[in-house]
């Protein structure tokens, strides 16, 4: 057997003050979805979670530095299924989960793990009402929950100057973030400025 080598917590880490955690929700739920994380991994999805005295998420802004190949994707995939599956809206809006990349290489190689892992479960493919995988338009559609009109949903896209527009998010994941520009940022929190309890 192979031992595994590294410490499982951050180097450095900043972390808000928080009174709760759907941490461990989100980590179960990945694992009865059939993924196994690994402990760092689970840490790292619990933190995402955080919840500070209003009920609301402790940090709208998280980041994850981990060099190429070393299962970061597999934290954003958990993160992906726990937002779009567990965390309907207080008003019951629709939740847009907007998962981006600065590839579309990218982008789908992600899409295609996320929905691999919903097919594979009656459960949530119960839940689905559409599965959308023409190329650069991927995306996971629930039919809606009791008093929603429109389903929540996950939706991948490449980053540009203007993706984004037209839809509101409330859930944006930037994966390759060290790609990143300040105008493919501002094209995508554009889509944010009138959600609550935010995070990207």
């Amino acid at each position: 057997l192979l031992a595994l080598l590294g410490d499982q917590r951050p180097r450095l880490e900043s972390r808000p003050d928080s009174v709760g955690s759907w941490g461990e929700l989100a980590v179960d739920f990945a694992t009865a979805a059939g993924m196994k994380l690994e402990d760092w991994q689970e840490y790292v999805v619990w933190a995402w979670h955080d919840v500070d005295t209003n009920g609301k998420w402790a940090a709208s802004e998280c980041g994850l530095l981990v060099s190429r190949q070393n299962g970061k994707s597999e934290a954003l995939v958990a993160f992906d299924l726990a937002r779009l599956f567990l965390f309907p809206t207080e008003d019951r809006r629709r939740r847009t989960v907007l998962h981006t990349a600065h590839e579309l290489k990218t982008a789908t190689e992600t899409f295609e793990k996320v929905s691999a892992i919903v097919a594979a479960n009656e459960r949530l493919m119960d839940m689905v009402d559409h599965i959308y995988t023409a190329n650069g338009k991927e995306a996971i559609l629930l039919k809606p929950r009791p008093g929603q009109l429109l389903g929540d949903r996950l939706r991948f896209v490449a980053r540009s100057k203007g993706s984004g527009r037209g839809f509101a998010a409330n859930d944006i994941v930037y994966d390759e973030a060290q790609e990143l520009s300040p105008a493919a940022r501002k094209a995508l929190t554009y889509t944010q400025s009138t959600i609550q309890n935010r995070q990207e």
